[in-house]
């Protein structure tokens, strides 16, 4: 569901109008897992997000989503606090809430709001075999995730096509004779199968060369994965790309560096992070639009000219296909131009 087209297409068409309509927040580091492509372990950095603050957007009904993802595993007991007053905001004012986790915790007050069509999750899931999973989440409490993962199950919520769960899957040297069971598993619990290819960056440094997939072997496996889904696949685009006020763990408005679109993550190479302003007290949902504008307005013209020399990857980071998202992004500059926006 929030990755759904009806979704994007809504972003997109409020972004025409100057206003943007997703809040992409960032929690802190603390995770119990110490998976060994994902660099949240090695930024111990509590959250500081100005949590008031995010409550008074909520409350204007302009956000309509909330996207909990990047660093920091939303269940883990040092961020229950900030998830659950958001959700609550999100209960009161008809707001939705995704979130991406591990499945390390799974708080059982988080349910509810599951069932109330409030929350929405990918769930990392990258491996059935307990070997493999010890040897990625760099864990013994194996149990627990599985424990977890049944009760995610259980809470899946279908119709028409679009799901309330997504499942994240990685596919690497450790686990790539697993891609079509994890594929098949999601279809038979009518979760969908969130394929995105490893990053390069964080602690994925150490261990990338012993885990890298070629293209090659990727293009092999997406034949695969459409052959048993009977159509084409692809990563859904992430609205928060587009359409949200990225927010750091450290209360920072963000953007991607070379971009200035609202997140960094969808590049798989050393994602580039600049810092547009603080989240104050003062500062307005109108001033942070401005900022937004006048930033991406000064990197477009240099990224528009160095764009043909980007590599494009078999299926993209998390935030969906570098292509896919660059072609709705020059599309929506073009005609924001055309009316004078």
């Amino acid at each position: 569901m929030p990755w759904s087209k009806s979704v994007i297409d809504d972003s997109i068409n409020a972004l025409k109008d100057g206003i943007f309509t997703s809040l992409d927040i960032e929690f802190g580091g603390s995770c119990s897992f110490s998976c060994i492509y994902c660099e949240t372990p090695y930024r111990d950095k509590e959250s500081s997000i100005n949590l008031n603050k995010i409550i008074e957007f909520i409350s204007t009904k302009q956000f309509k989503w909330i996207y909990v993802c990047g660093i920091g595993e939303p269940t883990h007991k040092k961020n229950e606090y900030f998830l659950r007053v958001i959700l609550e905001a999100c209960r009161l004012y008809g707001t939705k809430c995704s979130i991406f986790t591990n499945l390390a915790e799974f708080p059982k007050w988080l349910i509810e709001f599951i069932k109330d069509d409030i929350l929405y999750l990918v769930i990392k899931f990258d491996s059935l075999n307990p070997e493999n999973l010890k040897k990625i989440y760099q864990t013994k409490d194996i149990g627990t995730y599985f424990k977890n993962l049944e009760n995610i199950f259980n809470l899946v919520q279908s119709k028409d096509g679009i799901t309330n769960i997504a499942a994240s899957i990685v596919p690497t040297s450790k686990n790539i004779n697993e891609i079509e069971s994890l594929v098949n598993t999601c279809l038979e619990n009518d979760i969908f199968p969130f394929i995105g290819q490893l990053e390069y960056s964080g602690s994925a440094k150490k261990t990338f060369k012993k885990l890298y997939i070629n293209n090659e072997c990727l293009q092999s496996q997406k034949k695969i994965i459409e052959t048993i889904i009977g159509e084409k696949y692809f990563i859904p685009i992430c609205p928060a790309l587009l359409s949200s006020f990225h927010i750091s763990n450290e209360n920072k408005v963000t953007v991607d560096q070379r971009t200035g679109l609202s997140c960094h993550w969808f590049w798989l190479d050393e994602p580039r992070i600049e810092n547009l302003c603080e989240l104050t007290d003062e500062i307005s949902i109108q001033e942070i639009t401005k900022k937004l504008f006048e930033i991406r307005i000064s990197k477009f013209k240099y990224f528009v000219s160095s764009e043909m020399k980007l590599k494009y990857e078999v299926f993209g980071g998390c935030g969906g296909n570098k292509r896919d998202i660059f072609n709705i992004y020059f599309d929506l500059v073009e005609r924001s131009s055309e009316n004078g926006k």
